[in-house]
């Protein structure tokens, strides 16, 4: 499944997908980005599909609510004002949100 990234919506940092293997964006340019394999068209990016591995490696953990498949994330303390929070990511059929 093609995952196409519009070029509005890529950042450095980024991963993207470069054959089966994810390479990071390191520029991004007008009419090319460039990765750490390799210098391409923005049109020829797909994104790298978030799996399960990938959550993990994250620090993400698999739970549920309400019967529903989720993955919570690392905890995240805020200093100013002191609170503690975790992203949670929901699957759907379509993918995460």
């Amino acid at each position: 499944m093609e995952h196409n990234i519009d070029r509005k919506d890529l950042r450095v940092g980024n991963y993207v997908a470069m054959g089966d293997k994810p390479t990071r964006v390191m520029a991004i340019y007008e009419k090319v980005v460039i990765t750490k394999g390799a210098t391409m068209s923005p049109k020829s990016l797909r994104g790298q599909p978030l799996t399960p591995e990938i959550l993990t490696k994250c620090g993400f953990e698999k739970s549920e609510y309400e019967k529903k498949e989720q993955w919570l994330g690392p905890e995240v303390i805020r200093v100013q004002p002191y609170t503690k929070y975790r992203i949670g990511l929901m699957v759907e059929p379509f993918g995460f949100y």
